[in-house]
């Protein structure tokens, strides 16, 4: 009889490794208030690139990166918000996966699989700002 892997039973109970609780506590406890990073969004078009400014865990400034198409006003977000974002997206039926930085907890990436084209957002660059 054949028995099922670690992975296959850490799939099953989602009790392995750490939570989305786990890394939004390590980022409280550890990221910067003031940070810059480029936003990326994935999935149906258009994608949008952005560098997000965040001062004092409010978003300060967007520059948008790509399309060079203006497509109104976009809106940053706060890694804060990028957890409620995460959250949201666990609370469908849809398949989420997140990626996150190890020492400072906050989310590289996330994709959510809803049929045809999912869609999602990767976070690079992140540096804390004086």
């Amino acid at each position: 009889m054949r028995r099922p892997s670690i992975a296959g039973v850490c799939l099953a109970l989602s009790a392995c490794g750490p939570t989305l609780e786990d890394h939004e506590a390590l980022w409280r406890a550890k990221g910067p208030s003031s940070y810059q990073y480029t936003y990326a969004t994935g999935g149906l078009p258009p994608h949008v690139q952005l560098r997000v400014t965040v001062q004092s865990r409010a978003v300060s400034g967007v520059v948008v990166l790509a399309p060079p198409e203006q497509l109104g006003t976009p809106d940053g977000l706060t890694v804060e918000q990028l957890f409620e974002d995460i959250r949201a997206r666990l609370d469908t039926s849809c398949k989420t996966t997140s990626w996150y930085q190890e020492s400072l907890g906050y989310p590289l990436s996330t994709y959510s699989d809803c049929g045809e084209e999912g869609d999602g957002w990767t976070v690079s660059d992140l540096v804390a700002s004086p």
